[in-house]
């Protein structure tokens, strides 16, 4: 699932390209981090899927569509989604594809199964799949240190720097905290500045302990696969090697594509009460292999059919079986709380393979992914051994659950193993809005609030190892600042002591773009000057400013 979400400080963050699933307290959505588990596993060492027979059953997909359809409806209106789409394969064969409701909320256009949607980190799997024909081709081995093919690879210990293998920078174990330097790419910063700034990270854990969900490697995979195929970038590679032998004609990778295509819905984003259509962004564009994909259910079918039957699309090896198995593996094993966001049944075993959450519990093997980005949630899964899958497409996000995509998907893979499904996502619906009370809550002003300095002894010159240099200054009576290639405007507000909040219209190509809000703690030695400040984020380490006065 995973590009989690808190659409931003409570806003953004996905589970982006986090998995996405839902927020359950102010700092537990699938974005933000540190949750998860010390144990790594591969499939050979995990529970056996226990089904009711050697052939495991499936659902009359014509049986079950008017419950499909019923239920996509009413959680639609429930959650006030514009426009879903949907998907369902058996087989080698696409049994059931339709778009609901509108492509932007104050647009009459309906939604189809060629409608194109950002696809958040169910990318992440496609990046997976150009690593894995590099090594079915002899260019690299899954065990392969990371240096030995991209030199200028550096993390904070030089011990794991040097330990890092491919295998690791899509399998979620790097010991960093969960979403580090995630915010870079929402606030604009290119590949290279999000790469050079992970030597600035702090690990939280031992290298390969815990589960934390991660972006930043994946831009070092895509540019070790462009290298391998002396192609400029990750996106041609994909194009030649994967869209194109999938016929996924309507599958592009940048802001501009999506745009241009006749038949595309735009992202919403549901905040303080109501939902907001908002603008095209640079994230996930600049995340590119964690999340850059356009994409139609019409099209994820086509990657599905491949998925599910060894490689193979149409007559075509697009990789070999058993390359492919080797994405499905499980690589790191989830602990309690972790797995409690991102469990489908109970009781189950769940991990993280290459790009994929794994699921094995009672009623069999799932595999799946959701994304997130700031305005559309995704969810992809797969029974590869019934042989069904879904895709959910969906145009609307929240800052607290990501959004409807993952339940919807869990409820229609439940009934389609003719399993009775619990309400997904009513369940979701409310602990998104208890999370929001909760947040609300904690945003709340205290009534003991102390005063702040004058503002002139906050005002100066701090630099952050990761996201540079910034100008704290006075301007309308108020505390401001810009961050970023984009020189994204932050402003202070006072909330107690020396204790801020900071509101930031993230970038985007156009009007009203998503709003970022969190805490900023100002720091101060002993003898009571202001030293530095930390600002609400992905990680202590990547959000520290130190004050650096002339």
């Amino acid at each position: 699932m995973i590009g989690a979400v808190r659409i931003f400080s409570r806003c953004v963050r996905f589970r982006l390209l986090r998995p996405v699933t839902t927020q359950v307290g102010h700092h537990s959505e699938i974005i933000r981090g540190g949750l998860f588990m010390m144990t790594m596993l591969l499939v050979g060492n995990c529970p056996t899927a226990t089904l009711a027979s050697d052939h495991p059953s499936v659902q009359n997909i014509d049986d079950l569509v008017p419950e499909i359809e019923q239920y996509t409806r009413q959680t639609m209106e429930a959650w006030n989604v514009p426009g879903t789409a949907i998907a369902i394969v058996q087989g080698d064969k696409q049994t059931y594809a339709k778009g609901f409701g509108r492509r932007a909320k104050d647009n009459a256009k309906s939604v189809t199964a060629d409608t194109v949607f950002q696809i958040g980190s169910t990318t992440k799997a496609f990046l997976g799949v150009t690593l894995a024909q590099l090594a079915a081709q002899g260019k690299l081995d899954w065990q392969d240190r990371v240096i030995d093919h991209y030199p200028r690879f550096r993390l904070a210990d030089p011990w794991v720097t040097n330990e890092f293998r491919i295998a690791d920078l899509l399998s979620q174990r790097s010991g960093l905290p969960a979403f580090a330097l995630t915010e870079m790419m929402f606030y604009g910063y290119d590949a290279q500045d999000v790469i050079q700034a992970l030597q600035h990270v702090r690990p939280v854990s031992s290298f390969r302990s815990q589960f934390a969900y991660q972006n930043a490697f994946h831009l070092i995979a895509e540019q070790i696969v462009a290298e391998k195929h002396n192609a400029t970038d990750w996106a041609n590679v994909l194009q030649k090697t994967v869209l194109d032998p999938l016929d996924m004609a309507n599958t592009t990778i940048t802001a501009k594509a999506l745009q241009d295509n006749g038949n595309h819905a735009s992202g919403h984003r549901y905040e303080d009460g109501r939902l907001h259509q908002i603008p095209t962004a640079p994230m996930p564009y600049n995340a590119g292999g964690a999340g850059a994909l356009n994409s139609s259910v019409n099209d994820m079918s086509h990657w599905l059919r491949m998925q599910m039957n060894e490689g193979q699309f149409r007559g075509r090896q697009i990789l070999p079986a058993t390359d492919l198995a080797q994405t499905h593996e499980q690589r790191i094993s989830l602990d309690s709380e972790s797995h409690n966001l991102y469990k489908m049944t109970h009781p189950e075993q769940t991990g993280y393979a290459t790009g994929w959450m794994v699921h094995y519990s009672a009623h069999g093997r799932s595999i799946n992914h959701a994304g997130g980005t700031v305005g559309y949630n995704t969810f992809v899964g797969f029974d590869p051994d019934r042989q069904i899958g879904v895709v959910v497409l969906t145009n609307a996000t929240d800052n607290y659950s990501g959004g409807m995509a993952v339940p919807l998907g869990y409820y229609l893979l439940e009934r389609l193993r003719q399993h009775d499904a619990p309400d997904y996502a009513a369940q979701w619906l409310s602990n998104r809005q208890a999370a929001e009370q909760a947040q609300q809550d904690h945003d709340r002003l205290p009534a003991d609030a102390e005063p702040h300095r004058p503002l002139d002894q906050y005002a100066g010159h701090y630099v952050s190892s990761t996201l540079g240099a910034v100008d704290l200054v006075i301007n309308d009576e108020a505390l401001q600042f810009e961050v970023g290639p984009h020189h994204m405007e932050v402003h202070l507000q006072p909330w107690s002591g020396n204790t801020f909040i900071t509101e930031a219209h993230i970038p985007a190509y156009g009007d009203n773009p998503a709003t970022d809000r969190k805490r900023l703690w100002f720091q101060e030695n002993e003898r009571n000057e202001i030293t530095g400040f930390k600002w609400e984020g992905d990680s202590a380490s990547s959000n520290e400013f130190k004050r650096i006065d002339d």
